[in-house]
């Protein structure tokens, strides 16, 4: 399914066929959400690179919405070695040879940066940046459905609709067999359940993540 199709799918379990009660930004903007959540869990990955023109004086740059892991980073042609965030706090007033990233959005450089270099990224994409109908999200087409579902539990949220326990439940039962096909090396728990908006899950991830 492409964008076009998965919006179409959530209106039309919504009953807002007419798109009175929800806007097609609002469930874009869901939709994108549940693929950057969905594939960051399942390792979903897509091969992208960005560059940024560097500013002199300027260390901190914003990383990609849809930023997964960074695979190597050049400025310009010297390939730089990540550090840790806090190694940064060290005073280095050479050409930048280090990087670090924090917050999975801010990507520095260590050193005495000049204006108009090339800072090129090559980093895995978990997606969630679509914005054309055509568009086809990364999540294999078998677990799709899971976004749809996602998106109509947010909807029903706000709406107070009383099927949001189900669409809760289809898309649980959707990224548990996920989990369990996917990434079953790599994960030891089993995914939240979604419908148990508390903060004592089985998981690091608190009800806020869920909404937004």
């Amino acid at each position: 399914m492409n964008l076009g199709d998965l919006k179409t799918e959530v209106f039309s379990l919504m009953r807002d066929t007419g798109k009175t009660k929800y806007s097609e930004a609002q469930v874009e903007k869901r939709l994108n959400y549940a693929e950057r959540l969905l594939c960051s869990r399942l390792a979903c990955y897509e091969e992208a690179d960005t560059s940024i023109t560097t500013d002199a004086g300027v260390t901190e740059y914003d990383l990609p919405s849809d930023f997964g892991e960074e695979t190597a980073v050049y400025l310009g042609s010297g390939k730089l070695t990540k550090m840790a965030y806090a190694e940064s706090k060290g005073t280095y007033t050479g050409t930048p040879r280090k990087y670090y990233t924090r917050n999975s959005n801010k990507i520095g450089l260590w050193g005495t940066v000049a204006g108009g270099d090339t800072l090129t990224i090559y980093y895995n994409s978990i997606g969630g940046v679509m914005t054309a109908d055509a568009n086809e999200p990364y999540l294999p087409k078998k677990y799709q459905m899971a976004l749809v579902y996602y998106a109509c539990y947010v909807c029903g949220l706000e709406g107070d609709d009383t099927r949001r326990k189900d669409f809760a439940s289809a898309f649980s039962e959707i990224t548990g067999f996920a989990i369990e096909q996917e990434t079953k090396d790599y994960f030891d728990q089993g995914w939240p359940e979604m419908g148990d908006l508390d903060t004592d899950t089985r998981d690091p991830v608190d009800q806020d993540t869920y909404l937004l």
